[in-house]
C-alpha cells in the first residue's frame, strides 16, 4: 500500500493523550491560561476536522497532485535553514506552506479564507487585512530580532503537527511542560508508537499535496516542487524516505556550541513573549531542550549515510551563509533542478535588507545557560566527523 493510498481522508489524527496531559500542567499552574488555550485548541480542532472530509467532496482529485520533488531542509534549529528555506521557496516553480497554510490546511478552508479576503478587498477596500497586519505586528514585532513569523509567511513546517498536537513545540512553547516527564514522547521518537509517527507523516503529505493541488492549475505546464523546512525532521529521516518516496534533503551543519544556544535563546524569547519578560530558563528546562538539541544532531550522523548521495545534499552553515546563491546553484545541479532563477536574488537582496535594519542582540554561548562546552561536545564526541 503506497503513502498516498493510506494518506487520511475523512479524519484527522490528533494527539488527544499529550493534549490531556499538557492541559493537566498548565491547569496546576495557570488555570485560566489553561481554559482559554485548550478551548481555542479544541475550537481549532472542530473547524479543522469539520473541513477535512469536504476536500473529498468537492475537490477529490486532490490525491492526484504529483510534484517532481519534495526537498527537505534539515538540520539543528539556528543553522541558516530559514534563510536557505525562504530562498528557495522565491523560486516560481516551487511550492512551500505558509503559517495559515498549516493551520488551515483544508483546500475547504483556504477557499474560504480567499473568498473572504476577496470580500475585504472589494467591500473594505483591504481594511480587514490592514488590520490583521497591524495586530500581527505589535504581538510579534519582539520575535523579529530572533525569528519573524507572520500568517501569511512561510514557516517551518513542523507547525502542521503542532496542530494536531503530534509535535515537540507543543511541549517547548510552554515551560511548565518543557521539561515534563509525561510529555518526553513529543521529544523522543524513540518512546513514540511507529504507527502513531506514520499516520502523523501522512496527514502532512496530505496537507502538502493540497496546497499543490491549489496552486499547480496557475501554470500546469511547469514542473512543480516542494520545499519543506524542519529542523525537527532531521530525527525523522528513515520515515520520511518511506512516506515520501520523491524525497531529497539538504543537510545543513552549524557547530553545536553556537547552534544549540541559539536554540535556548530562541525558546526562552517566545516564553517571555508569551509570558512575560520574568520569564527565565530553568536547569531542568534547559537540560530537557539540550537532549532534544543532542538527538537531532546524533539522528543526522546516523542516518543521513543511509540516504543515497544523489538524493541528499551536505552543507556547512558558514559556507552558505558567506555565498547563498552560489551553494544553492551547486544545489540545484545536485538535484537537476535547472537554472537558479533570478527571483532568488531579488528575495536575497530583501532578506539580507530586512536582516540589517533589525537590531542584534549578543550571540549566545553555553555558559548563559549554566552549561559548559563539554556538555555539548562530550556526547557528540565521535559523530561529528
Amino acid at each position: 500500500m503506497t503513502a498516498t493510498a493510506t494518506m487520511p481522508r475523512w479524519l484527522v489524527p490528533y494527539g488527544w493523550r499529550y493534549f490531556r496531559a499538557k492541559q493537566r500542567l498548565l491547569w496546576r499552574d495557570a488555570p485560566v491560561h489553561a481554559l482559554r488555550t485548550g478551548l481555542l485548541r479544541l475550537l481549532h480542532f472542530a473547524a479543522l476536522q469539520g473541513a477535512w472530509p469536504l476536500d473529498n467532496i468537492f475537490w477529490p482529485q486532490w490525491p492526484a497532485a504529483a510534484p517532481s520533488q519534495i526537498i527537505f531542509i534539515l538540520g539543528h534549529q539556528r543553522s541558516g535553514t530559514t534563510l536557505l528555506h525562504r530562498l528557495l521557496a522565491a523560486d516560481p516553480r516551487a511550492r512551500a506552506l505558509t503559517l495559515q497554510e498549516m493551520l488551515f490546511p483544508a483546500l475547504s478552508q483556504q477557499c474560504c479564507l480567499r473568498v473572504a479576503g476577496w470580500l475585504d478587498e472589494r467591500l473594505l477596500h483591504g481594511a480587514m487585512a490592514r488590520r490583521l497586519r497591524s495586530i500581527q505586528d505589535r504581538a510579534l514585532a519582539d520575535m523579529d530580532p530572533i525569528h519573524r513569523i507572520r500568517l501569511h509567511e512561510i514557516e517551518e513546517d513542523e507547525f502542521v503537527l503542532w496542530a494536531i498536537f503530534a509535535s515537540a513545540m507543543c511541549a517547548n512553547d510552554t515551560p511548565a511542560a518543557a521539561a515534563s516527564e509525561e510529555l518526553a514522547e513529543l521529544r523522543s521518537l524513540a518512546l513514540q508508537d511507529p504507527a502513531w509517527q506514520e499516520r502523523t507523516l501522512r496527514y502532512y503529505r496530505a496537507c502538502l499535496l493540497k496546497k499543490v493541488n491549489a496552486t499547480s492549475r496557475v501554470d500546469v505546464a511547469s514542473t512543480i516542487w516542494i520545499v519543506a523546512k524542519d529542523p525537527a525532521f532531521t530525527k525523522r529521516i528513515p520515515q520520511l524516505a518511506r512516506v515520501f518516496p520523491e524525497a531529497r534533503f539538504i543537510y545543513l551543519h552549524r557547530d553545536p556550541l553556537r547552534a544549540i544556544p541559539s536554540r535556548l535563546r530562541l525558546v526562552e524569547a517566545i516564553w517571555r513573549q508569551r509570558f512575560g519578560p520574568q520569564v527565565r530558563m530553568e536547569a531542568a528546562q534547559t537540560q530537557a531542550l539540550l537532549r532534544d538539541s543532542l538527538d537531532t544532531y546524533l539522528s543526522a550522523a546516523r542516518d543521513l549515510p543511509l540516504v543515497p548521495p544523489t538524493k541528499r545534499y551536505d552543507m556547512q552553515y558558514e559556507t552558505f551563509t558567506a555565498d547563498p546563491l552560489a551553494e544553492i546553484a551547486a544545489v540545484y545541479a545536485h538535484f537537476g533542478l535547472g537554472e537558479v532563477p533570478g527571483e532568488m536574488e531579488n528575495a536575497l537582496r530583501e532578506l539580507h535588507s530586512a536582516r540589517s535594519t533589525t537590531p542584534r542582540g549578543k550571540r549566545p554561548a553555553p555558559p548563559d545557560f549554566g552549561l559548559k562546552d563539554e556538555d555539548i561536545l562530550g556526547p557528540l564526541r565521535g559523530s561529528l566527523g
